[in-house]
């Protein structure tokens, strides 16, 4: 399977677009504004001026139910979304000490996971596993964190 940048757009709008209306409804007060780097952290997000987190958006293909729970009883960070457990943005960049959520949106629109990047590196433990990754012809052995639920905040979205 080759990238393709239609596909990637489509994804991370959604994401996006869902993620905005998460916050906007959560933290009414946040102002999120879009990354000027397309690689880097997805939103930056403000308070009254002031920086208050970074969030970094994804969607789950398979990781929900048809009415938006949460399928299973951890979440796993994609190895290449490691370098913010250490505040680092693309690029090796160093990122505010702030911090760094990220927001997983169920592909159907019905269900979210939010968890921050100091849950992830002070509660997860190290699982691999042979997954199916885009891109690739054979199934590839991962390595990654896995976060139990308990220390993530999920939501079901309503019609």
């Amino acid at each position: 399977m080759e990238f393709s940048q239609q596909r990637f757009n489509e994804s991370d709008e959604l994401a996006r677009t869902i993620t905005k209306y998460l916050y906007e409804d959560m933290a009414p007060t946040w102002t999120l504004i879009e990354n000027p780097n397309k690689f880097g952290v997805d939103y930056i997000a403000y308070e009254h001026g002031k920086l208050v987190a970074y969030i970094e958006c994804e969607l789950s293909n398979n990781g929900f139910t048809d009415k938006g729970i949460y399928k299973y009883d951890s979440i796993r960070l994609l190895p290449r979304k490691n370098h913010f457990l250490d505040g680092f943005d693309t690029g090796n960049r160093k990122l505010e000490e702030v911090p760094i959520y990220l927001v997983t949106v169920a592909k159907n629109k019905k269900g979210i996971v939010v968890y921050d990047m100091k849950s992830m590196r002070d509660n997860s433990t190290m699982v691999s596993s042979l997954n199916t990754v885009p891109y690739k012809s054979e199934p590839v052995l991962e390595t990654m964190y896995s976060l139990p639920v308990k220390f993530c905040s999920t939501f079901t979205m309503q019609n």
